[in-house]
């Protein structure tokens, strides 16, 4: 592996390590958001002055799946606002971390351009991610007011609904699964959004990149067959479906070979330098035969504030 094409491997790994981390804040971020609106739900429910909605008139019952859906609309539109601000700050700090690296990396100067993340289409998806997070919220609406109707057809109690809704220690419900899917969206999401940023940087300093795939029994067969492909600018981007994992790496050489073991990479850093990478509890582990599906969930969280005072760490040559 040529001196260029190894600093970009590094690039791109280091600041797909920060990204997991940004990524697990955010799970728990999303989650403390979507409980709003499950606790907003409860509570008109259980204001109610019936002992199943099965006791209201079909008036009476259209009047609360009207009351509920513009409960929900009404929060899910914040939720939206804020995460389509958080993915744009995630997209623009990605492309000053690698424009900045890569100027670095291979002393050229050149000029910065726009770009629009948002208003692209994801592989994975064929939506673009504000079109994803519009479609979430509708379907996360009507998988409550759905839920209801059955309760309403099948005349269970107001106790039954609610456990149908928000689950007990033996079932997750419905908002249980409305929020895994909220995030497992949103990190397909932001997967998308840098490496998009990625790629229109490296179109400045090179013209073809490398798909990488995290291999693991959960890897897809799309993933595996694209990874180690070669693609010139414009190509197929990650993520290529729902929780994807692959990254594209910048290459300068037409043979760049593989990048280093995972374990061995992080080992052969320096102590500060891992710290920096992956937090000081798993920097002073013993890395040797770690992978980064091992690693990942495990990570400490960064805000997306924490992530931007990140960028000029990417030109790391250890």
């Amino acid at each position: 592996m040529n001196d260029l094409d190894r600093k970009s491997y590094n690039a791109v790994l280091i600041w797909q390590l920060y990204l997991e981390r940004y990524k697990n804040g955010q799970d728990v971020e999303i989650e403390r958001a979507l409980n709003r609106v499950s606790r907003e739900v409860r509570t008109m429910l259980q204001e109610l002055p019936v002992e199943a909605v099965s006791d209201m008139t079909r008036a009476e019952f259209d009047k609360l799946l009207v009351r509920i859906k513009d409960l929900q609309l009404r929060i899910y539109a914040e939720i939206e606002r804020d995460q389509t601000a958080e993915a744009e700050a995630v997209a623009d700090t990605s492309y000053l971390a690698f424009f900045t690296a890569f100027g670095l990396i291979t002393g050229r100067s050149v000029t910065r351009r726009t770009q629009n993340p948002l208003g692209s289409a994801m592989g994975g998806t064929g939506l673009t991610p504000r079109d994803l997070l519009s479609r979430l919220t509708r379907s996360s609406v009507l998988r409550v007011l759905d839920a209801l109707r059955v309760g309403r057809a099948n005349q269970l109690s107001m106790s039954e609904i609610l456990t149908s809704l928000f689950g007990n220690n033996q079932t997750r419900g419905v908002f249980g699964t409305i929020i895994t899917g909220w995030k497992s969206t949103w990190r397909t999401l932001i997967q998308y959004v840098v490496q998009h940023s990625i790629n229109n940087v490296a179109k400045l300093f090179t013209d073809k990149y490398k798909w990488v795939s995290v291999i693991d029994d959960a890897t897809t067969d799309i993933c595996r067959s694209r990874d180690g492909n070669i693609y010139s600018a414009g190509g197929p981007i990650p993520p290529a479906h729902y929780n994807c994992r692959s990254t594209i790496w910048p290459v300068f050489s037409d043979a760049p070979g593989d990048g280093p073991d995972f374990g061995a990479w992080l080992s052969g850093m320096s102590a500060q330098t891992r710290e920096k990478i992956v937090g000081i509890a798993i920097a002073q582990e013993e890395l040797q035969g770690y992978t980064f599906t091992q690693v990942k969930k495990r990570l400490p969280r960064l805000t997306v504030a924490q992530l931007k005072q990140r960028v000029k760490n990417l030109t790391t040559t250890e």
